[in-house]
């Protein structure tokens, strides 16, 4: 069983993982197989993704944009908001992928 902390920690490289698994089974015309649960968590995991990369991208963005970043206030407000709604969507899909895994763990 994976810990919440692994989960939140791998966030990125799990949501990957779903997306690549949705893509490989409705590639081979199989999206009827999918549960409703896998489903619900394939759009987490994009809904994370969207997130992180806008982010991400907004991070870039604004650093690059401020001149002086140790004391552009405004910047270091952008980033924190960022971070914080980085973290809190990392949390959302790493409990739910956490949730679905314990749900479909085979013992």
């Amino acid at each position: 069983m994976l810990s919440l902390e692994y989960c939140i920690e791998h966030a990125p490289e799990l949501a990957q993982e779903i997306v690549n698994e949705w893509g490989r089974v409705t590639s081979t015309g199989n999206a009827g197989t999918l549960t409703s649960d896998f489903k619900l968590l394939s759009e987490q995991a994009c809904q994370y993704q969207a997130v992180k990369r806008d982010t991400d991208y907004r991070r870039e963005a604004y650093t690059r944009s401020s001149k002086d970043r140790a004391t552009d206030k405004e910047l270091q407000a952008f980033l924190e908001q960022d971070a914080a709604k980085d973290r809190a969507e990392r949390e959302v899909f790493a409990k739910a992928y956490k949730k679905f895994r314990d749900a479909h763990e085979v013992s």
